[in-house]
């Protein structure tokens, strides 16, 4: 079989992914993961822009302003399911993709840290926030970067029926 390069899936990984907001059961690939967090974080600040000029909101950039907010909150929104789908591919648990909204909630209200969300005060929780906020950010990430579990697991079907297995990557014996 000749190689088929990711690129082809990127429409049906990101309609899952949009699809899938609410459905925590089931697989995801890492590749359905990092589709939807880069082309879909890239998209939402060029969207979030268009927003303030069809509302006519004007804000100096790194404002908050509700065009922004309501951008971060729709790219965000898909998130936590999606880590949790990501979570049951590696054949962990999906309650580890708490992670993802207690990151936001910490970020939100961390001085000096993104996102920018309208009616939000930020606060100084000095090293220790900042801390937290790297943690969580990390845990965040490990989720998108652990290597999947080959074939079926607990949580469902491989969500790669379609790749051969590698000898690398552990398999549900």
């Amino acid at each position: 079989m000749a190689y088929q390069t990711p690129l082809r899936k990127i429409p049906g990984d990101l309609a899952r992914t949009v699809l899938g907001t609410f459905r925590f059961a089931g697989r995801s690939s890492r590749t359905e993961a990092w589709t939807y967090i880069l082309i879909a974080g890239w998209l939402s600040y060029p969207l979030a822009g268009l927003l303030e000029v069809l509302i006519g909101e004007a804000t100096t950039f790194g404002e908050p302003s509700v065009s922004r907010t309501i951008a971060t909150l729709a790219f965000c929104a898909p998130i936590p399911a999606l880590i949790a789908r990501r979570c049951h591919d590696i054949g962990w648990s999906g309650w580890f993709a708490l992670i993802v909204p207690i990151t936001f909630v910490v970020c939100a209200f961390s001085e000096n840290a993104q996102p920018e969300i309208v009616g939000i005060e930020k606060m100084d929780f000095g090293w220790m926030g900042l801390t937290v906020s790297l943690l969580l950010i990390l845990s965040f990430y490990a989720a998108l970067l652990v290597p999947p579990v080959i074939g079926p697991n607990k949580y469902g079907a491989d969500p790669r029926p379609d790749e051969t297995p590698d000898d690398t990557l552990p398999t549900n014996s």
